[in-house]
């Protein structure tokens, strides 16, 4: 299972994402340019990778719990992007 999502965005606005995926309980490890993540949740396990070119913010998930569809992931991804007045 793969899921990619890119986003354009600003280095601001890449902070901003990271800082939202650590509040919803992930590790992530990296830098402003490239890094992991991941961490549990009551469903399992989920883990990716982010990659920023000064332009635009590709995540991608390489690991998910089997309770949660990809279309509800790709949901969610989307919706991060729009609340920081970002597109996808």
């Amino acid at each position: 299972m793969e899921l990619t999502r890119t986003i354009r965005c600003t280095p601001s606005a890449v902070e901003k994402i990271l800082q939202e995926v650590r509040k919803l309980g992930a590790q992530v490890e990296g830098d402003d340019r490239s890094g992991l993540l991941g961490g549990q949740t009551f469903l399992g396990r989920f883990a990716g990778r982010y990659d920023y070119d000064g332009q635009r913010l590709t995540l991608v998930i390489t690991e998910k719990p089997a309770a949660i569809p990809e279309s509800l992931l790709a949901e969610r991804l989307d919706d991060l992007a729009r609340r920081h007045g970002l597109d996808s």
